[in-house]
């Protein structure tokens, strides 16, 4: 009787977390803004849901990249001011270590770590 209620109990809570999960994951909406993570380069960039087709989301990054992504490389545009970040100096297409020392919707200033400073666009960065 005990291991009866004790498996009900795990099922019900696993139950419980896999409900959460995909209510978590169902919040994505078409035009929100985020941060992706680029097809397994370990980076996440910024960019915006455009379209979604059940579990998958289409994102345009905000470089000009596209693809299909699933919810677990989605997470909220958390990129506030003495976030650490690397960033394309000039665009360039080299990445540099600083930290967001400004942010006005998507213009932000970058402190390098090697102390140079960048006015530039949230699309110029990218955070492990």
């Amino acid at each position: 009787m005990k291991r009866t209620r004790l498996f009900l109990t795990v099922a019900i809570l696993f139950a419980l977390l896999a409900v959460g999960t995909v209510a978590a994951q169902s919040n994505w909406r078409v035009g929100d803004h985020a941060l992706i993570n680029w097809t397994g380069d370990g980076y996440w960039y910024p960019g915006t849901i455009v379209a979604i087709e059940g579990s998958e989301y289409y994102v345009v990054y905000d470089d000009g990249d596209r693809e299909w992504v699933g919810s677990d490389r989605i997470r909220q545009d958390d990129l506030l001011v003495g976030t650490p970040v690397s960033a394309n100096w000039l665009g360039g297409g080299i990445y540099y270590p600083g930290v967001i020392a400004e942010r006005t919707g998507n213009a932000i200033v970058i402190h390098y770590d090697d102390g140079d400073v960048e006015a530039t666009t949230i699309a110029a960065v990218r955070v492990r």
